[in-house]
């Protein structure tokens, strides 16, 4: 052999390059660990940002199509109100049975109308044993015959809720209401099973 390796000088060396190589592993890992720490954090500002600028546009929207109506507030003034619509358009007086309602808006341009609650309710129409719910706001467009584009509205069949999206009548089912599903399947019902007369019985 040329030369005899000293023990205690390999260990040491050993040992120095251990320590060395933990103070660079630690010392790249901080920076890239605080770097992703302030790319989530960045994102999750993102993702908040994105969802609010969402909530605005729709609060836009529904803002638009409120321009230019008539409001009634207040349950007294309101129900009446709510009433007098469907029956202008010559719909079932019954359709809405909702309770405590703080708002009634209409747009008559654009048959644009929404009724606000205190409370969501669930109702029995009971000539056609089927239970709705109304949820706190129920909107939607109102036409000769027709409610069409209903939010808020859901009704009962079997153990499962669906959402209620039009309603009307026409002259080809005499006495006859359809209502349709969000689904976009629906059935006739008689028409006298939503008028307030046939709810007081």
């Amino acid at each position: 052999m040329f030369y005899e390796e000293n023990p205690k000088t390999e260990k040491q060396t050993k040992v120095i390059s251990l320590s060395l190589s933990l103070s660079l592993s630690a010392f790249c890992c901080v920076p890239f660990a605080e770097k992703k720490e302030e790319e989530e954090d960045l994102q999750g500002s993102r993702s908040r940002s994105r969802s609010r600028s969402r909530k605005d546009m729709a609060t836009a929207v529904v803002n638009e199509k409120k321009e230019g109506a008539e409001i009634v507030l207040g349950h007294e003034a309101a129900l009446p109100r709510a009433i007098a619509m469907l029956r202008d358009q010559g719909l079932p007086d019954g359709l809405l049975p909702l309770q405590d309602i703080e708002e009634v808006g209409y747009v008559a341009q654009t048959g644009y109308f929404w009724v606000k609650q205190k409370k969501t309710t669930e109702h029995l129409f009971k000539l056609i044993k089927t239970k709705v719910s109304y949820a706190l706001e129920v909107c939607g467009y109102i036409e000769k015959n027709k409610l069409r584009k209903l939010q808020g509205v859901k009704a009962k069949e079997f153990l499962l809720w669906i959402g209620v999206t039009d309603i009307y009548g026409d002259d080809s089912h005499p006495g006859q209401t359809f209502v349709k599903s969000s689904a976009g399947i629906g059935r006739w019902h008689p028409t006298e099973a939503f008028f307030l007369e046939q709810e007081k019985k």
